[in-house]
């Protein structure tokens, strides 16, 4: 971020034209790197020559594409983790594909993320953080659940926020937005419903939605009475003009903690300035945060303090808003 001779521009060129094989990553430091840049590039090279480090602490880059990601367009990125490290995030228990809908002879799945330390009280009832991805091609969209972005980023929440995290199945865009909404509503009813048996107080929930994930996301949200959903968050997301209408909806709607960032085609100023005020109008607690110098998907393609400093702050925030009841 900070080279003397290489500017922002030549190298987004440089990116542009490599094209889809691709993957650009942006480190804090001037041209000489840093070591997180030389681990990653380690890891990297070590999967494209078929070696292993063989080092289980580390999750920013993997040897391997995520599973079923090898051989699409998205196989270099699907390698990439979240740039948060937080200790613990190993130890985190995940309970996997629960079927949460069933649509004809489809199943829709679901995998719950149980920070450290909970087998300890088994009375315990904890809030939940459900984690709402975006969009890709369709045909990857079943395999969404299991991409590194997505995983590491569920282990990071866990251990940090120290609530449970939920990450499930999403459907293709392509299958109407209205569908989408209504998918994540019914996540959200089954979770409330099954609450005992997943050890999660029901009445306490928190939605973090990133990407194209904000449309339904904030949807479920925010559209009606929810007094159960405690927090929400939207990153690099597109504020649209339903989005807007929905926060100059009467009633009380969840706060939000809102993450923009600068080199990004969903990024549009006047629409985050609309969208504070149609909250303030509505009595909705707003935190923004815009990155100056981050990417869409900052979590996991700008290795800086910037990135970090504010994928933390989301956490606390939500943490924060998601008290334990005893």
């Amino acid at each position: 971020t900070h080279d003397e001779y290489i500017s922002r521009a030549q190298a987004d060129r440089f990116s542009n034209a490599a094209g889809r094989a691709a993957v650009t990553k942006w480190y804090e430091g001037g041209h000489e790197f840093v070591a997180p840049s030389r681990d990653d590039r380690v890891q990297w090279l070590a999967g494209h020559l078929g070696f292993s480090t063989n080092d289980p602490t580390y999750h920013q880059v993997a040897t391997a594409p995520s599973p079923g990601f090898g051989g699409t367009r998205y196989a270099e990125l699907s390698r990439f983790g979240v740039v948060l490290e937080v200790p613990g995030m190993q130890q985190v228990r995940v309970r996997e594909n629960i079927v949460y809908k069933r649509i004809g002879e489809r199943s829709l799945m679901m995998d719950v993320y149980y920070p450290f330390g909970l087998e300890s009280e088994p009375n315990l009832r904890v809030p939940a953080i459900i984690l709402v991805s975006g969009q890709a091609a369709a045909e990857v969209m079943p395999l969404l659940r299991g991409i590194r972005f997505v995983t590491t980023a569920a282990r990071a929440v866990a251990a940090r926020a120290n609530r449970i995290v939920i990450v499930y199945d999403i459907r293709s865009i392509d299958e109407s937005l209205a569908e989408l909404t209504g998918d994540l509503n019914d996540l959200i009813g089954y979770v409330r419903a099954h609450a005992d048996e997943l050890r999660i107080d029901g009445d306490s929930l928190a939605i973090l939605a990133r990407s194209a994930g904000g449309a339904y996301g904030m949807r479920a949200a925010w559209h009606g009475p929810r007094p159960y959903i405690k927090a929400v968050s939207l990153q690099y997301a597109e504020i649209d003009k339903d989005l807007l209408e929905l926060a100059q909806q009467d009633g009380k709607k969840a706060p939000l903690f809102l993450v923009t960032t600068q080199y990004d085609d969903f990024y549009d100023p006047k629409a985050v300035a609309a969208l504070q005020a149609a909250a303030a109008k509505s009595e909705t607690p707003v935190e923004y945060v815009h990155l100056a110098n981050s990417d869409h998907g900052y979590d996991s393609v700008n290795d800086t303090i910037e990135s970090r400093e504010a994928l933390l702050r989301t956490i606390l925030f939500l943490r924060a808003h998601l008290p334990i009841r005893r």
